[in-house]
C-alpha cells in the first residue's frame, strides 16, 4: 500500500509540475507543454493547434503602409528570429521585450480561438545615442491556420504617437502608423 501511494504521489507531482520529454533542449526534467485546448475554450472553439514556444523565422511578408519607416520587409528569410512564448494558461507573447513596462514587441494576450488579437501599449525609448521616444500602440491579429507546419500568421498595426526628438528616420512626423503582415515559421 505504501509503495502504491508513493507511485501515485510521484505521478501526480510530475503531472502538476508539467514535466514532459517532448523537447530535447529541456534536460531531464522536461519542459512545460502548452495545453492542447486553452483554458476557457471547448474543443469546438479551440484553434487547430497551439504554437510551440521558441524562436520563429519570418518566411513571408505582405506590405501595408510603413508610415513609421520600421522596415518590416527587411526581416524576411534572414537569420533574425522572433520570440514566441505560450504558457500553460493559453497566453501568448510574440516578439522581444520592448518599451516600458517591457512587453513583447508585437503584443501579448490570450489565445481565444484560431483568430484573435494581442496588444502592446507602452512607452518606447530608442537605444542611445538616440534620444527619440514615443508612445506605442500595437495591435496584432493572429491567425493559427496551418496545422501541418504550425506556422503563425500575424497582421500588425503599430501606431507611434507623441514622438519627441526623433530625427531618424527622416520624414516621420510626431505621429505615424505602420501596417504589415508576416508568416512566422518555427
Amino acid at each position: 500500500m505504501k509503495t502504491t501511494t508513493l507511485l501515485i504521489a510521484g505521478a501526480l507531482a510530475a503531472a502538476l509540475a508539467g514535466c514532459s520529454s517532448s523537447d530535447a533542449n529541456c534536460g531531464d526534467g522536461g519542459c512545460l507543454d502548452a495545453p492542447s485546448v486553452p483554458p476557457g475554450l471547448d474543443a469546438s472553439s479551440a484553434p487547430p493547434y497551439l504554437p510551440a514556444s521558441g524562436q520563429y523565422k519570418v518566411t513571408a511578408f505582405t506590405g501595408g503602409d510603413d508610415g513609421c519607416k520600421i522596415g518590416p520587409d527587411t526581416l524576411v528569410n534572414t537569420d533574425a528570429r522572433i520570440a514566441v512564448t505560450v504558457d500553460a494558461s493559453g497566453n501568448i507573447k510574440i516578439g522581444n521585450p520592448k518599451g516600458t513596462p517591457a512587453m513583447a514587441s508585437l503584443g501579448e494576450g490570450l489565445i481565444t480561438g484560431s483568430d484573435f488579437e494581442i496588444t502592446r501599449v507602452n512607452h518606447t525609448k530608442v537605444d542611445a545615442p538616440s534620444t527619440c521616444e514615443y508612445d506605442s500602440n500595437v495591435v496584432t491579429k493572429v491567425k493559427l491556420d496551418d496545422p501541418t507546419k504550425k506556422t503563425i500568421g500575424v497582421s500588425v498595426t503599430e501606431k507611434q504617437n507623441n514622438r519627441t526628438t526623433c530625427d531618424v528616420p527622416v520624414g516621420v512626423g510626431t505621429n505615424c502608423t505602420s501596417t504589415w503582415s508576416w508568416r512566422l515559421t518555427p
